[in-house]
């Protein structure tokens, strides 16, 4: 791994640790053994203490196994502007955390964690990917059982306790107009779109997804509610009863499901977020808003997860294993930009797709970028951003992960949609996505200014 050839660096013994050899001795959480009794959700690591924030200066040539992220920092950081560089010099007031990974066609893979969990982050829409790898899990096993239960098998919305179930009508597919497991896991990958999430939450059910990636190790899983979904915590535990309909017109039932996984509140900092909020009504409060029991997953967790979808071969003991053509179209799903897709079609968003893939955006404007695939899953919500990203050199087959959080809420007032994703956040992301690439293409020269999305 080479060290940094350019002249600013960082300081970072105290904010980033790494590793040589299989990347998840850094960044994962311990795995937890889930109780099969009552099955109560195992306990989070105690989140450190917040490090001293990151000042600029002229140091040693940073050690071998410190060279990915000081390489990545130093490059981001020249590509940034004014207040955006706060945001690296202070990163305890953005709650800035990242974990990056270097694959190497060759070698041995280099993790990297900056301030990795060092308190609470919102995952917003991120979280979604566990869902899709968890119905594409329970895909797997059932198909065994069932042959012809596939993607293209159609979802049918049922009555809570008896009756007929109809097909669910999607003018957005254009193979057959018909909601499939196929079409909604892209809908949720293409555009984010929370009503897929939903479909595919309540398909897996809320004991089974926790049930699930607990006994996988990704312990610090926490789905408390649906997206943009009212009813209390009884109501998010609850999901409703569906039949899929295979193409030789076999019927398999998912019942109503009433879990009693009640979970506690999330063990980690910083959970009471802003000077003030709103609350769904528009009422003012005036205090911190309270994340106690709003989603969360550990930026190692998800890092670990992209790792395991992206490349499966540099985690030998990695429990989380999908079948070659399920994992194609996963990244098929995760690598298509929106306006590009054959189905279902985003045109509108040929110009914005940015939002969807923030870190992509920056690959995307690298001299020789192009031979550079990026796979993803994003979120923002809260003044939260969140981008969970792999990168492969097409040529050389060298990679990149990086799993980078942030929270960009300028005024602290939670609700107000008056959140700095476009003056602050993307362009971070896009700059850290622009440095990773050059990290891959061993370019020389300043890296360029990004300024998000355009």
């Amino acid at each position: 791994m080479r060290a940094s050839r350019w002249p600013l660096t960082f300081s970072f013994s105290l904010l980033a640790t790494a590793t040589t050899g299989c990347p998840s001795t850094a960044v994962e959480s311990r795995a937890q053994r889930v109780a099969q009794a009552e099955l109560e959700p195992p306990p989070l690591r105690g989140a450190p203490a917040s490090p001293a924030p990151v000042v600029p200066q002229e140091a040693e040539r940073p050690r071998e196994a410190d060279a990915l992220a000081q390489d990545i920092i130093a490059r981001t950081f020249g590509a940034l502007r004014g207040h955006q560089r706060e945001m690296v010099l202070a990163p305890t007031s953005y709650r800035l955390q990242a974990a990056f990974t270097h694959l190497p066609a060759t070698g041995a893979a280099v993790t990297s964690s900056f301030r990795g969990d060092a308190e609470y982050l919102y995952p917003a829409s991120a979280i979604k990917i566990f869902a899709s790898v968890g119905m594409l899990l329970w895909l797997q096993e059932q198909r065994r059982e069932v042959p012809s239960l596939g993607l293209d098998s159609e979802i049918l919305a049922c009555p809570d306790r008896a009756g007929p179930c109809e097909v669910i009508a999607e003018a957005s597919n254009r193979q057959g107009e018909t909601l499939t497991l196929g079409h909604v896991v892209r809908k949720m990958h293409l555009v984010s779109d929370n009503k897929a999430f939903n479909t595919l939450y309540d398909l897996v059910g809320h004991r089974e997804i926790h049930e699930r990636f607990w006994a996988l190790g990704y312990s610090s899983l926490r789905v408390h509610h649906r997206m943009f979904s009212r009813g209390d915590a009884a109501a998010q535990r609850t999901t409703p009863r569906f039949e899929l309909r295979t193409r030789t017109g076999v019927i398999v039932e998912i019942p109503r499901r009433e879990s009693v996984l009640a979970l506690p509140a999330t063990p980690a900092s910083g959970l009471l977020v802003g000077n003030a909020h709103r609350s769904r009504g528009g009422r003012w409060i005036d205090t911190p808003m309270d994340f106690a029991h709003k989603n969360f997953v550990s930026i190692g967790d998800l890092h670990r997860l992209i790792l395991a979808i992206h490349a499966p071969a540099s985690r030998p003991n990695e429990k989380l294993r999908l079948e070659s053509d399920l994992l194609a179209f996963l990244t098929d799903a995760m690598t298509t930009l929106p306006h590009l897709s054959p189905n279902p079609r985003y045109t509108r968003h040929r110009e914005s797709w940015g939002r969807f893939k923030p870190t992509c955006r920056g690959v995307s404007l690298m001299e020789g970028g192009e031979r550079i695939s990026c796979a993803n899953k994003a979120g923002n919500a809260y003044g939260f951003l969140i981008d969970n990203t792999f990168l492969r050199d097409d040529q050389t087959g060298d990679a990149v992960a990086l799993t980078v959080g942030m929270y960009v809420n300028p005024n602290g007032v939670i609700n107000d949609d008056e959140y700095a994703y476009d003056e602050e956040g993307r362009p971070l992301l896009a700059a850290i996505g622009a440095a990773a690439a050059r990290e891959l293409l061993d370019r020389d020269g300043p890296t360029p200014r990004l300024n998000g999305d355009r």
